[in-house]
């Protein structure tokens, strides 16, 4: 017997994926903080997220899959990365969302270890389900990241600094500290 799976009520705001994927962007880095963000970066990785984005200091990464149809959930639901293997994750992500109209994703389809994120027609991203935290496949994650520092050096972008302070920045403190004091 073939079980059948329940049908998602009508949906009446119906977002493209590009407009999906620039919401989630904006998300990670207004409502998620995160510094660095990329959407559908494509490198020789196993995974093209539609957007990730790292903070404090890259020790905590954000995936979110963004999904417009319920058949594109239901196929995706399928791939190997959505499922926790015994060592972490098989993709790339300390906390996976999945991103959608309303009426596409209930919380209870969700995988396990995956939150959701509904994005309603006035605009809100709203949090239906957190995410756990697990170990990601730290591999991939470093190789997106070499992607883009490697893109940038050979598009004439100096990514070398000396030491944590942007050059400049020291001399600017130690000047401020000798003028404060002079002043005494």
């Amino acid at each position: 017997m073939v079980e059948k799976q329940p049908e998602a009520p009508k949906v009446e705001f119906k977002p493209t994926h590009a407009e999906l994927v620039d919401r989630a962007v904006k998300y990670l880095k207004v409502t998620r903080r995160c510094g660095v963000v990329f959407h559908e970066f494509k490198t020789w990785a196993s995974e093209i997220p539609d957007a990730i984005g790292w903070r404090s200091g890259g020790r905590h990464s954000i995936l979110i899959e963004c999904k417009a149809s319920r058949s594109d959930f239901l196929a995706d639901k399928k791939k190997s990365r959505t499922h926790v293997t015994a060592k972490g994750w098989a993709g790339m992500g300390k906390q996976r969302y999945y991103l959608c109209p309303p009426g596409i994703i209930a919380p209870e389809d969700v995988p396990p270890y995956w939150g959701l994120l509904i994005w309603n027609k006035s605009g809100k991203v709203h949090l239906a389900k957190e995410s756990k935290h697990a170990d990601a496949h730290l591999f991939e994650e470093i190789s997106v990241l070499y992607s883009a520092c490697r893109r940038g050096q050979l598009r004439g972008i100096d990514l070398m600094f000396k030491g944590d302070m942007l050059p400049g920045q020291r001399r600017k403190r130690r000047k401020t500290l000798y003028r404060r004091r002079r002043k005494r």
